[in-house]
């Protein structure tokens, strides 16, 4: 009789946010490899509008409005996967419980009270955990930080990125500008690019995703008042992304606190000078070949920087970051994934 393993996807309810993108990519990876096996039945749990979103070879259940609170009814469960920390579902208490982690931010963001609260959450997930995985070995040291006990059964899969060059053909616009993306929160640090632009009166940047919070609508005001050469593009599709990186003279992200660091892969994939900060995961996902701004840098310090990563250029460097992009897939997921499910249902 085959073994069950649940995968909870329950964030495709909103597919086009951080974590209902993975759990369609790396859904759509298990699924393949569940077609060639005969030992794990898999089974998805969705909204009740997404059952068929992987095919007719895996299960789909939706689960009822009072299983959040109590985690019986479902059929019979070998193994559940928890995508996230945040996760509003649980197991049956037979089950085996595989967590990943994707970050500790909250840590960093939160009120000392909110933040204790919310880590202790966390940390009965983990003491329920058989199997934590993390999406960067940066993830799995703060693992160590914050919840110690969690540490040994931690291992590191890194996310996959999917392939943003397929939407592009050919450039569209000179690469006279600087591009970066994210959704404008104090720690993606917005102010700090305002600052640099000031010391490159005659460089562009174009800023896509999210300015209308309460955060970022100051910050592009006063890009205005002070004449800065920054177009404000708001949120972008995949396509139009890609055209900006493949378009774009180099590639910026100033963020400090980050458990991945997808807008750097995606950067990579088309070999731009990026140049990103030094803190938390960012160096360990973006190599030897970028730029890192370091903590106590002057402003004039890291516009110098910009300059000479655009300077220091070179086909050799460019495709040094494509090939390190290469290295960040679904595929290899879902493959490191699943072998922990096999380890699991024979245990």
């Amino acid at each position: 009789m085959k073994k069950r393993v649940v995968f909870d996807a329950l964030k495709l309810s909103n597919p086009y946010v951080g974590l209902g993108q993975v759990a369609m990519h790396l859904g759509q990876a298990l699924s393949t490899i569940a077609a060639t096996q005969e030992e794990i039945e898999l089974c998805f749990l969705v909204p009740k509008s997404k059952h068929g979103i992987f095919g007719t070879g895996v299960k789909y259940i939706t689960p009822k409005w009072w299983q959040r609170y109590l985690s019986w009814g479902y059929p019979k469960v070998d193994v559940w996967h928890a995508l996230h920390q945040d996760v509003a579902f649980l197991p049956p208490k037979e089950a085996d419980l595989i967590l990943t982690i994707h970050d500790f931010n909250f840590m960093y963001e939160k009120s000392p009270k909110k933040a204790a609260k919310r880590l202790a959450r966390v940390r009965r997930l983990i003491a329920r955990s058989k199997q934590i995985t993390t999406i960067s070995n940066f993830v799995k040291e703060e693992v160590k930080q914050f919840a110690p006990e969690g540490y040994a059964k931690s291992v590191c899969i890194y996310n996959g990125v999917p392939d943003l060059t397929k939407y592009v053909t050919e450039r569209k616009s000179p690469n006279d500008f600087m591009f970066t993306v994210a959704n404008w929160t104090v720690r993606k640090q917005l102010h700090v690019l305002l600052e640099v632009m000031k010391e490159l009166p005659s460089m562009r940047l174009v800023v896509a995703g999210n300015v209308d919070t309460a955060y970022a609508r100051p910050l592009v005001e006063q890009a205005r008042v002070n004449g800065l050469k920054i177009e404000f593009v708001g949120k972008i599709s995949d396509e139009e992304k890609a055209q900006y990186l493949q378009d774009c003279s180099a590639f910026v992200f100033p963020s400090r606190v980050e458990g991945f660091g997808l807008p750097i892969v995606e950067a990579m994939q088309f070999g731009k000078p990026i140049i990103t900060t030094d803190g938390t995961c960012l160096p360990e996902v973006g190599g030897a070949n970028c730029y890192y701004w370091t903590e106590g840098m002057s402003v004039r310090e890291q516009a110098d920087l910009i300059n000479k990563a655009i300077h220091e250029s070179s086909a050799e460097g460019s495709e040094a970051l494509k090939n390190r992009a290469r290295g960040f897939s679904w595929e290899l997921a879902a493959k490191q994934i699943w072998e922990k499910y096999t380890i699991m249902v024979n245990n």
